[in-house]
C-alpha cells in the first residue's frame, strides 16, 4: 500500500501549552521547537511524494476524544486522530 497522503496535528502559538500539557509523552518546550521536529520528518514524507495536510485543531478535542478512546495523549492517539480530522476535513489542496 503507498501512502498519498497524510495529515498531521499542527498546534498554534495560542494552544501549544494547552497542547504539551494534554499530552502525556515528552514534548517539546515551544511550538517553534515542536513545529521544527514535526516539520523535518513532514518535509521527508513530502520529498518521498507523500501529500502533508497540516491540521489546526483544539487541544481540547484531542483530549477528550483520546479519554473516550480510554487512551492516554501519547504519539499513537495523536497520529490517529489527526487521521480522523484529515479524513474528516479532506486533503486541502
Amino acid at each position: 500500500m503507498t501512502l498519498s497522503g497524510v495529515g498531521a496535528l499542527w498546534p498554534s502559538a495560542e494552544n501549544y501549552a494547552r497542547f504539551k500539557e494534554a499530552c502525556a509523552d515528552q514534548m517539546p518546550d515551544t511550538v517553534e521547537e515542536y513545529r521544527a521536529s514535526a516539520g523535518a520528518h513532514l518535509d521527508a514524507l513530502a520529498a518521498r511524494g507523500v501529500a502533508v495536510t497540516r491540521l489546526s485543531f483544539d487541544p481540547d478535542d484531542l483530549a477528550a476524544w483520546a479519554a473516550k478512546q480510554g487512551t492516554p495523549v501519547n504519539s499513537r492517539a495523536r497520529a490517529a486522530f489527526a487521521g480522523l480530522l484529515f479524513a474528516e476535513r479532506g486533503r486541502a489542496h
